[in-house]
């Protein structure tokens, strides 16, 4: 999927956003509201594999927001 209008877009989940996906994953500030406070304890190669796999019905629906151009993973948070 690839959607936008004007500033946002709206595509699905790359390889490229294993490494942001998995620091997500791994928080539980941010999985807490799922039933994981303490994250899911991905690791970056694990997702990357299931964003690998096209088949993987888990990949379905694994979207990301970009804002004006912003792509989340650029954020300083989420640099090695």
């Amino acid at each position: 999927m690839y959607l936008y209008k004007g500033n946002l877009v709206i595509r699905d989940a790359a390889i490229g956003d294993a490494k942001l996906l998995c620091s997500w994953w791994n928080d539980g500030r941010i999985m807490a509201h799922a039933g994981f406070p303490h994250g899911i304890g991905t690791t970056e190669q694990e997702v990357r594999s299931k964003l690998q796999s096209g088949a993987d019905p888990e990949r379905q629906g694994r979207l990301i927001l970009e804002i004006s151009g912003v792509i989340s993973h650029n954020h300083p948070r989420y640099q090695s």
